[in-house]
């Protein structure tokens, strides 16, 4: 029975093992990647939601109001003044 394996130089098998070989770890390092990625999205949603609640409770100018708060104490802290 033949094989196509007989027919290539065993120098170009070892090139087709390597890059079979990086393939793999770079398919793995992709759904690694992928899966840290939707994370991400998960956790930017919640954040969001949780702004969404508290619209919901507060009301939408009174976040506005309390986001302006807390972003001019951030900028204030980041001088050193807060």
């Amino acid at each position: 029975m033949s094989r196509l394996s007989d027919a290539i130089p065993l120098h170009a098998l070892e090139d087709i093992a390597l890059l079979d070989e990086r393939a793999v770890e770079l398919e793995r390092r992709a759904h690694s990647m992928l899966y840290e990625a939707e994370d991400l999205h998960r956790r930017g949603e919640c954040i969001r939601e949780h702004y969404r609640d508290e619209v919901g409770k507060h009301g939408y100018d009174e976040c506005v109001r309390r986001a302006q708060a807390d972003d001019n104490c951030y900028t204030a802290r980041a001088r050193g003044v807060c």
